[in-house]
């Protein structure tokens, strides 16, 4: 139970996802979250556990993550210092962007309105992109991906979409952008937002626009497997090196104090 005068403090972070099984905690294996709450001990001197905007899986990279902690004693360092020392610890394909502290209890999952994840294709083989974006091996059509992007527009039940997870009992999503850009002449990326995310969700509505680029599927046939919201119906998930969570979005009187 947090009183009004509870103080957090918020983090703005980068992470290359590659080595890691993840964000969360895990027992066995080593994770994003670990690592910043391992060198907040070093800091601090005592354990602190942190709340991340999104839960992102093995292999998946941020450039816009967000996450929080309470602080359990008043704050003896500056956000500058306090920065500096985190990426001292932490392993180089991890960074902390920015540090910002808070009078009142943020929480960077609860708080949050929106959510944005891009993801990244290469139409041809790159040498310095391979480990940050899918290399599709087939022909594809940008004009059937981009009409397959929109099936995907407004609060639907993604329940097709997803992997299974006891947790999660509710399957609606509201998502408010999903569009495909051009890069450049070889590169393209979708850039998708919505209020939440399920589970291996992203992942799996790529994998569904790229079978209707390629003509494996119909426009039609996709708006009828969302709308049987049926796992046995699901699609092919594209790899995570591709996925970046991009942008965590919090109501306006929050954003202009994180300036994030």
């Amino acid at each position: 139970m947090h009183t009004p005068d509870t103080k957090s403090t918020a983090l703005l972070v980068e992470y290359d996802g590659s080595n890691y099984f993840g964000w969360q905690r895990q027992l066995k294996e080593n994770s994003v979250q670990q690592q910043i709450e391992s060198s907040l001990e070093k800091i601090l001197g005592e354990k602190t556990s942190i709340n991340a905007a999104g839960r992102t899986d093995t292999g998946v990279h941020s450039n816009g993550q967000v996450c929080s902690y309470i602080n359990l004693e008043q704050i003896k360092i500056t956000e500058e210092k306090l920065t500096s020392a985190l990426n001292f610890y932490l392993p180089n394909d991890i960074r902390i962007i920015k540090v910002k502290y808070l009078d009142f209890p943020f929480h960077a999952r609860f708080d949050a309105i929106a959510r944005e994840y891009i993801y990244k294709i290469a139409l041809v083989p790159s040498v310095f992109l391979r480990q940050y974006s899918y290399k599709i091996k087939y022909s594809i059509d940008f004009e059937l991906l981009q009409a397959a992007s929109k099936i995907f527009l407004g609060k639907k039940d993604f329940s097709t979409f997803s992997k299974f997870n006891e947790e999660v009992k509710n399957h609606i999503c509201n998502v408010t952008h999903c569009q495909w850009y051009f890069v450049n002449q070889t590169n393209i990326e979708l850039k998708i937002r919505a209020n939440r995310f399920l589970y291996g969700m992203v992942r799996q509505c790529v994998g569904a626009m790229i079978d209707v680029a390629r003509k494996k599927i119909s426009i039609e046939e996709l708006m009828e497997r969302m709308d049987s919201a049926n796992r046995k119906y699901c699609f092919p998930s594209v790899p995570a090196n591709g996925l970046f969570l991009n942008k965590i979005y919090y109501p306006e009187n929050i954003q202009e104090l994180l300036r994030f």
